[in-house]
């Protein structure tokens, strides 16, 4: 994730600094989200199906599990656009729009960030 914003009537919120890294996951029908706040002591994940209709520049995600059960079968819809390696979505949720961009991961990178960054041992690979 780029960045994350509550956007409120009079205020905007960015909660970049709340949280460390933030991935979501897609396929062909499902996603799936994780992230940790910074220091750790709190972890987020959830998942689900997902409409993504580019010709309308709609996304909605149909929630089925989730760590705060309050988002348990919950449907979110964004506008949504893809700008070259951004996804960039806007949808309301409760008194605030949540404002995201995330962008495009080469796996192949990813892996090798992992690996270089785990503390454990990558003798057997």
């Amino acid at each position: 994730m780029v960045s994350q914003e509550r956007v409120y009537p009079d205020s905007t919120v960015d909660t970049r600094e709340e949280w460390g890294a933030n991935y979501k996951i897609l396929n062909s029908t499902h996603f799936a989200w994780g992230r940790e706040t910074k220091n750790g002591e709190e972890v987020l994940a959830g998942g689900g199906r997902y409409e993504y209709h580019p010709e309308r520049n709609i996304y909605v995600e149909h929630i089925e599990y989730h760590s705060s059960p309050g988002f348990q079968d919950v449907t979110l819809r964004f506008e949504a656009k893809v700008k070259g390696d951004r996804w960039i979505h806007v949808g309301d949720l409760g008194s605030y729009k949540l404002r995201e961009v995330w962008e495009r991961v080469d796996p192949q990178e990813a892996e090798q960030e992992t690996v270089a960054n785990s503390p454990v041992g990558n003798d057997d690979r």
